[in-house]
């Protein structure tokens, strides 16, 4: 059985002592009233911390580790106005002696990734520039832990452990956590706050989430956010069709279909909510293929077109190819 971390209690162990200096108009303390004010005190050490001292201490604990980041990794920023369950692109603030080569480096990214995210024409940056870093930064959740997070991004509870320094699993709402380098977002224009999320109208939203059950229906969480990735992928590719309905109902050879459930008729039928899920993720920027532009099943295919690809990764029961 799984135990959700967030229902955990936390508390603060040993005593806390709050000097309070009222003074009263006695001119002489006497030996019993000095033991009685003793006994009291003791007695009031052994009471319990009341809730509003706990949450002062986890309060004081975030701050901590926030300026502890700030330390760690200067310049990195969780973005302006945050939204809990959103992905981000990370924000870094170019420091003296920064150069997009290092920053790359820090970050575990490409140069040819920063140039594209920040629309570079050169590779002059100076400090105090706002950069964004193909780097996913996720805002916490009320009710979410560590486990449901990694969980949803294929990822574990240690490797997000270590990509924030953090020492307990311990989160609050409206935290912002670095997703680790391997869980690749798709690189595209952001907006001015961070978010990868592309705009598309509800139909299209519906048209990918039916693709997605349709094509991907028996496969993981994460296999289904792969097969929406790669159909916006091919949507921001040269060498397909530049709109998801495009792209899902485009024709190849004399009177094929690239999709096969739009041969078959599958299309057509309902999505589901784990597909709309996986179409949010894909739109927010996650991308576990990164950057297939097309998948296929081996056991489902023979076609030499899609052989011949590059294969970039294989999740579930689906090769992903460029």
């Amino acid at each position: 059985m799984l135990v959700n971390r967030s229902q955990r209690s936390y508390t603060r162990c040993g005593p806390i002592v709050h000097a309070n200096t009222t003074h009263h108009s006695r001119s002489v303390n006497s030996p019993m009233q000095s033991t009685t004010r003793h006994v009291r005190l003791v007695r009031s050490m052994r009471r319990p911390i009341p809730r509003s001292l706990s949450r002062y201490a986890v309060l004081r604990i975030s701050v901590l580790v926030i300026l502890f980041m700030q330390i760690v990794f200067p310049g990195v920023q969780a973005g302006a106005s945050q939204v809990t369950g959103t992905l981000r692109a990370l924000t870094y603030t170019v420091q003296p002696g920064d150069s997009l080569w290092s920053i790359a480096r820090r970050f575990d990214t490409h140069v040819a990734d920063l140039r594209v995210l920040n629309d570079c024409k050169t590779d002059l940056i100076r400090p105090g520039q706002i950069l964004f870093v193909p780097r996913l930064v996720y805002t916490v959740c009320p009710g979410d832990c560590l486990y449901t997070i990694a969980t949803t991004y294929g990822t574990t509870v240690r490797d997000l452990m270590e990509a924030n320094n953090l020492e307990t699993d311990l989160l609050r709402a409206g935290q912002t956590l670095l997703l680790p380098s391997y869980i690749k977002p798709r690189i595209s224009k952001v907006s001015p706050d961070g978010l990868l999320r592309r705009s598309v109208s509800e139909e299209e939203f519906d048209l990918l989430v039916r693709l997605v059950h349709a094509e991907a229906g028996g496969e993981s969480y994460i296999g289904k956010v792969a097969v929406a990735a790669s159909v916006l992928n091919r949507v921001d590719s040269p060498h397909y069709p530049n709109t998801i309905k495009d792209v899902v109902y485009q024709v190849i050879g004399d009177n094929g279909y690239q999709y096969t459930p739009v041969a078959n008729g599958r299309i057509n039928q309902p999505g589901d909510a784990e597909s709309a899920r996986a179409v949010e993720a894909a739109l927010a920027g996650w991308d576990p293929t990164g950057g297939a532009t097309g998948f296929y099943n081996p056991r489902a295919t023979s076609d030499r077109w899609v052989r011949s690809r590059k294969e970039v990764a294989v999740i579930g029961n689906h090769v992903f190819f460029i």
